[in-house]
């Protein structure tokens, strides 16, 4: 089946089959099926219920359920996608995947059937997992969830934050971590089922587990107690103590905590690695308030303190917590995709190329009287035969020309790769003076290739790292370095 492409500056009368000619609706092609690239901020996103497909996040890809939209969903795959500000989430796809997604915000979240591996819920006012016991969900994090109900499943290496969770009948449950949950346990079938919501009881977080054991066994009626919450922890400290920043949107772990090596294998649980958080950063031509550029011509820099991590530990993931641009009217993190500001009446478009609209208004000739507001996007046509005063080109939608009196324009660029950035780290030198400096790539594990000595040379960013010889980073001491270079874009392809 083909490979379709969804943006939010595409076009319904588009092809759909790249992002230079990528749709602005999915629903704008019955009977979809295959695999669809989205990217970009969406408001709803209607999904035709005919095929079963795939939909996956070429780069960022954000949707804003605007709270009053309900969502259903009985044929789909999900991947690497934000979702949020939904009233109803609902999905009932047997043997469906949903992988690597945010959920938050959301009134009502129910999926029966599915396969939910390595996705974050967070703010949900009421979530359910139904499914059948050969349907797994590992790694997945849930914070601050009002009504957590399992039914007839499991949870295998998840973490589960500042929730109340509802266990209506006896479900798998193992190397799972609860932080500060109420628990109320019901299904059981002999009256014996809890009415409300209870913390467990216990000086200890051992006792409290313990606690929670047999109230399990009070109400499910047989087995002994290490038969309940096999290899499961509970945890009364604060969840900060867990994740980088939940209250940031970061769930990553802290390195060193409970989590990072709790599940059955001996790695993480919940649905991040251990991360490092970036702090103190120093801002070069970049508004710290919008994340804007100041200057829009020149090169824009974000620096980080130097960070002792306490010792020498395996780092799997770096946070940057700052923003610095904005792109095709949607904030972004650390895309090295700005573009030139084209000023009105100066410069030519480029002939079928996109380009958004960025303050006041781009207005169409007086034979169609057609607007082009803010974040509105177009195509450009070249005409040789056409001209206007001050210019030797002419911007358009193919139904007319549009006139450079008013507004202003930016070219969209797509970026395949991921962003770099440049980290200095070392093992034993504080002053990262004789550090070593590697050109990373943002959102994967950092990964490089080592010397003779098991040092560090070559980062995973770089044109001569060797993916088949890479080695995990290990250090003690980091900085990092972003460069947003103007002037060195990758062209869309």
């Amino acid at each position: 089946m083909a490979i379709h492409y969804i943006t939010n500056y595409g076009n319904d009368n588009n092809n759909g089959l790249s992002f230079k000619h990528s749709l602005k609706h999915i629903t704008a092609r019955q009977n979809f099926g295959g695999t669809v690239y989205t990217s970009g901020y969406f408001e709803k996103f209607d999904i035709p219920n005919t095929n079963w497909y795939t939909m996956s996040s070429y780069t960022k890809t954000l949707i804003n359920g605007e709270y009053e939209y309900e969502y259903r969903d009985t044929r789909g795959n999900y991947y690497n996608i934000e979702f949020y500000n939904f009233n109803r989430f609902i999905g009932f796809s047997y043997g469906s995947i949903v992988k690597n997604c945010y959920f938050h915000d959301i009134n009502m979240f129910s999926y029966t059937n599915i396969k939910m591996n390595y996705n974050i819920f967070n703010n949900i006012n009421f979530l359910s997992f139904v499914r059948e016991t050969s349907f797994l969900n590992n790694n997945n994090t849930i914070h601050n969830c009002n009504l957590f109900t399992i039914s007839n499943g499991g949870l295998y290496n998840c973490i589960i934050s500042n929730s109340n969770i509802n266990m209506s009948r006896l479900n798998y449950i193992e190397n799972t971590l609860f932080i500060n949950c109420k628990f109320k346990f019901t299904g059981g079938g002999h009256s014996l089922d809890e009415t409300e919501f209870t913390y467990p009881q216990g000086t200890t977080d051992l006792e409290k587990l313990y606690s929670l054991r047999y109230r399990m066994i009070n109400v499910y009626g047989y087995g002994n107690v290490e038969d309940y919450l096999i290899n499961c922890v509970y945890y009364s400290g604060n969840y900060n103590d867990i994740f980088i920043d939940a209250d940031n949107d970061d769930f990553s772990l802290v390195p060193n905590s409970v989590a990072e090596h709790m599940s059955s294998f001996g790695g993480f649980i919940g649905a991040k690695e251990c991360g490092i958080k970036m702090n103190n950063l120093l801002y070069t031509n970049i508004d710290e308030n919008t994340g804007l550029l100041i200057n829009e011509n020149q090169p824009a820099y974000i620096e980080s303190s130097i960070i002792d991590l306490g010792k020498i530990i395996e780092i799997k993931n770096i946070n940057i917590n700052a923003t610095i641009a904005y792109r095709n009217g949607h904030q972004i993190n650390f895309e090295n995709v700005l573009g030139n500001i084209i000023e009105p009446g100066l410069n030519v478009l480029i002939n079928d190329m996109t380009y958004i609209t960025i303050n006041d208004m781009i207005e169409q000739n007086d034979t169609y009287y057609t607007h082009y507001n803010i974040y509105e996007t177009f195509n450009a046509i070249y005409d040789e035969n056409y001209s206007t005063s001050g210019t030797n080109g002419s911007i358009g939608n193919g139904l007319g020309f549009v006139s450079y009196e008013n507004g202003k324009v930016q070219e969209i660029f797509y970026e395949k790769s991921f962003s770099k950035f440049k980290i200095i780290v070392s093992d034993n030198d504080s002053s990262l003076i004789n550090g070593t400096t590697l050109k990373m790539l943002y959102g994967v594990e950092p990964k490089v290739n080592v010397n003779e000595n098991n040092e560090p040379i070559v980062g995973n960013a770089d044109v001569n790292f060797n993916e088949f010889d890479a080695k995990s980073l290990y250090a003690r001491y980091i900085k990092i370095l972003i460069e947003i270079k103007i002037d060195s874009l990758k062209v869309r392809q």
